[in-house]
């Protein structure tokens, strides 16, 4: 069985969202997908503050391992060399963050 990569899933979900082409952030990107699916599975507002708290907080512990004075939520998160710290790195991380929760 072929894997999909993190990457490949979401711009295939984001193309099918017809998001425009300057999005102001990866974040925003994911964070629109995932309200696309809230509003197409009607989940209760709990149900919906809790799944995007989920989401968004998966993304931000990806994003900090990425940032220099971030402190993310788990303790003992290692931080990425100075090197790895790209855009493209942090972009990537955060998408397979999103894909993953």
């Amino acid at each position: 069985m072929a894997s999909t990569s993190p990457l490949k899933f979401a711009a295939f979900a984001l193309g099918a969202l017809a998001l425009p082409p300057a999005s102001a952030s990866i974040v925003a990107d994911w964070n629109a997908a995932a309200l696309a699916e809230v509003r197409a599975s009607r989940l209760g507002p709990p149900i919906t503050a809790r799944a995007l708290a989920v989401a968004h907080t998966c993304m931000f512990d990806a994003w900090a391992a990425y940032d220099s004075v971030a402190v993310p939520t788990v303790a003992g998160t290692p931080r990425r060399p100075a090197a790895e710290r790209t855009e493209a790195n942090k972009a990537q991380a955060v998408s397979h963050a999103a894909y993953r929760c």
